[in-house]
């Protein structure tokens, strides 16, 4: 499994906890589609696309595990950061 398929089987998990339909719907739609524009802008700047998706993926992840929007970019680079050290796949640096 390559490095994204990990970041998204852990935002999947994260989603699929989402009782409301709509709103896990909603959730799939904005994450993965950030994602996906995360990398094009990332192309078009000859950037690292991967990183770039995986970046896009999680920079809402704590508000969809929570349902919780208040404080999300601390509290979702907290989160983002436990994630991806628990798949030692990417490293600092």
């Amino acid at each position: 499994m390559n490095r994204i398929e990990k970041v998204r089987e852990a935002v999947d998990a994260v989603l699929l906890n989402i009782a409301d339909a709509g709103e896990r719907r909603c959730g799939y739609m904005h994450l993965y589609g950030v994602s996906q524009a995360c990398v094009l802008i990332a192309l078009k700047r000859n950037e690292n696309a991967e990183l770039a998706a995986a970046a896009g993926m999680l920079h809402d992840i704590h508000t969809y595990a929570t349902m919780d929007p208040r404080d999300h970019a601390h509290k979702g680079s907290a989160m983002a950061r436990d994630l991806l050290n628990s798949m030692k796949c990417f490293e600092a640096g």
